[in-house]
């Protein structure tokens, strides 16, 4: 991982928790950031599939 990745990851992570909070869509943003540090496209759609399961079942 590039040191410049870093803090891409950080603040599009809080940016889509914060999204996915209000109204949904937080996968918009990172999705493509994933796909844009060199995951493959199925690698990615699984991360952030686990976050989203965790936001989903620790949210009560």
């Amino acid at each position: 991982m590039e040191l410049y990745e870093i803090p891409l990851v950080l603040v599009v992570g809080i940016v889509a928790g914060f999204l996915n909070t209000v109204g949904g869509g937080g996968s918009l943003l990172s999705m493509p950031v994933l796909i844009f540090m060199g995951l493959p496209s199925a690698v990615a759609n699984g991360t952030n599939r686990i976050a989203r399961f965790f936001y989903t079942n620790l949210r009560t």
